[in-house]
Order: structure tokens, then C-alpha cells, then sequence
């Protein structure tokens, strides 16, 4: 059995995914490691580069081939279950490592504390021909990155998803929110339920942003009925609710103002569409629902005073 899978989840990364391919062939480690790649039946060729890479080293490369598009969860989820590694490297085929020791280094720290669950380090941030947009992701997103309990990080992850590394032991008690719907920082999450989540402070990989990747390509509204999606499972969950339920509701709170502010009609019904789905879905929790209901008057009356005051015959034009 390998001591690392490396599991890499790819849809239509045709102009990245060999880079990342070699960048986690480059990996020199005193153990044994393989490379698990999870193609989301892509279109644009990235199925034909991933099974060139495959054949050419057969001996380190497995793939997971999808008949038809099942989209980033299912696809990640079905990846991971022909991962055979005692520990699990997470790398997205958009992105890459920056250093041919990062499995090494990582797998080290991680059995010198047995108690930890999973550990991530630095990265930078580039663009789609690999500009440099950031030096430090956590500079980036104004994070202050160490080793993390749930409590520091709940309800969203810390960790550049290129980074990540988790023991595989991980995934045999996660809980139900996580595997009806295994996001990136739900899964930081499972990790610091099961231990430490160590933090290497060294730089160890690229996390690209550009405008197709599967998060940025989605409209403002879907993103964030996907974290009230998120939100809610965890609310649902009795354990989190009564450890930290004040953090998921005000999380719940913004993602409401912000699919409410919105200043067109058209926009006004996504939002209501988006929004009723998330207080629809069951179990009904009276206390959400007061919640979306009062996000939703606030703004009737904002847009509805802004009205006035546009018609008022004292308002300067």
C-alpha cells in the first residue's frame, strides 16, 4: 500500500492539468506514493492529456474516467474512494506544487505528532498563464494561518486546498453533513474534528484563480446558495449546532444580506428563488426561517425608502 495518494480532481483544465500532473511526479520522497486523477468527462481535452501522463507512467498513475458530467463533489468523492494511501494529498488540476519535497516534508511533521489529522502550508496565488497575483494566499484572504482547532475555523476551511493532506482513518467516522456534501472546507472541518491540523510555514504550491474554474464560474447567487447549502446541513447537525451554533447562523445571516442586496427586479427573483429554497429545505428550523424573513423585509424596505427618496420632489437630481 502506498503512504500517499495523490488525488487529483480535473474538469476541462486542459491548459493546466499537465502541469499539475508533473508537478506531483516531481515529488521526491524516502516512500512509496501514487497519483489517483478524477476526470469529470471533460470536452476540451484534458481527458486525452491525463491518459497520455497515464500510460506513460503506468506504474504511478491511476485514473478514475467519468461517463458523464457528475460535477466537483461526486467527482472528488469517487476519486477518493480508489485512493489506497494511508494519507491523501489534495490537488486540484488547475493548480500545482512549487516544491518536489512538499510529501515529504508534510508526511514528516504529520508522523512526528500521531495525534494529528491532517496538515497544509503556504502558497501563492497566480493567474491563468501563472502570473504572480499573491505572494502569500493567507496575506491574500487575510488569514492568520497556524495550527487550527474546529473553533478557529468553523464554519469555512482555512487551508489553500493545494496544500492539504489528510490522514485517510479521517473519512470512516465524517459525519452526515460531510458526506452528503463534501466540499473543501467542510472537509478542513472533519480534519480538526479528528485532531490537529498542522501548519507548515513554508510555501509549497500555486493555487491559480481564473475566470472558468469551477467556484469563480458560477453567478453570485448559486455561489452563495452552495454555502447556504453548506450552512444549513451543519445547523442540521445536533453536535455542531449546540458547539457552534452562533458561528454557522451569523455566517447564515451574511450569505442572506448578500443574495438580498441586490438593486434590479430580475435580481430580485433569483434571489427569492435562491433564498426560498434554502428556508424550504427540511428539516424547517423556525429560527432560520425568522432569519430569512427579516433579511428579506430589510431590504423590501431599503429599496422601497430608496424609491421614495429618487421620487421626492426635494431630491436633488
Amino acid at each position: 500500500m502506498p503512504k500517499v495518494s495523490v488525488l487529483i480532481i480535473t474538469y476541462n483544465h486542459a491548459r493546466f492539468i499537465a502541469q499539475a500532473i508533473e508537478s506531483a511526479l516531481a515529488q521526491r520522497t524516502s516512500f512509496d506514493y501514487e497519483i489517483v486523477i478524477g476526470d469529470d468527462c471533460s470536452t476540451d481535452g484534458t481527458r486525452e492529456i491525463v491518459l497520455d501522463y497515464a500510460r506513460s507512467h503506468s506504474d504511478r498513475i491511476r485514473t478514475v474516467l467519468q461517463k458523464r458530467n457528475v460535477g466537483g463533489c461526486a467527482n472528488g468523492q469517487a476519486t477518493l474512494a480508489a485512493c489506497n494511501g494511508e494519507y491523501i494529498a489534495h490537488l486540484e488540476g488547475d493548480d500545482y506544487w512549487t516544491c518536489d519535497e512538499k510529501l515529504e516534508k508534510q508526511v514528516a511533521l504529520l508522523e512526528s505528532r500521531p495525534e494529528s489529522a491532517g496538515c497544509f502550508a503556504r502558497s501563492t496565488i497566480v493567474g491563468p498563464a501563472g502570473e504572480l497575483i499573491a505572494s502569500d494566499y493567507f496575506s491574500y484572504y487575510d488569514t492568520h494561518p497556524s495550527d487550527k482547532r474546529t473553533e478557529d475555523i468553523v464554519p469555512f476551511g482555512i487551508s489553500p486546498a493545494n496544500t492539504m493532506i489528510f490522514n485517510r482513518r479521517i473519512l470512516a467516522t465524517a459525519p452526515h453533513w460531510y458526506r452528503h456534501y463534501p466540499t473543501h472546507c467542510g472537509l478542513d472541518l472533519v480534519i480538526t474534528l479528528n485532531g490537529p491540523y498542522l501548519f507548515l510555514n513554508e510555501t509549497v504550491g500555486a493555487y491559480r484563480l481564473h475566470p472558468n474554474s469551477d467556484w469563480s464560474s458560477k453567478s453570485l447567487f448559486r455561489r452563495l446558495s452552495s454555502d447556504l447549502r453548506y450552512l444549513k446541513l451543519l445547523y442540521d447537525d445536533s453536535f455542531m449546532r449546540e458547539k457552534y451554533g452562533p458561528a454557522i447562523r451569523t455566517h447564515i445571516q451574511r450569505s442572506l444580506d448578500l443574495m438580498m442586496n441586490t438593486s434590479n427586479w430580475e435580481e430580485h427573483f433569483e434571489a427569492a428563488r435562491y433564498g426560498f429554497a434554502f428556508l424550504a429545505k427540511r428539516p424547517w428550523r423556525g429560527d432560520l426561517i425568522l432569519m430569512g424573513m427579516k433579511s428579506a423585509t430589510r431590504r423590501v424596505l431599503t429599496a422601497a425608502r430608496r424609491r421614495r427618496e429618487f421620487f421626492s420632489p426635494t431630491t436633488p437630481r
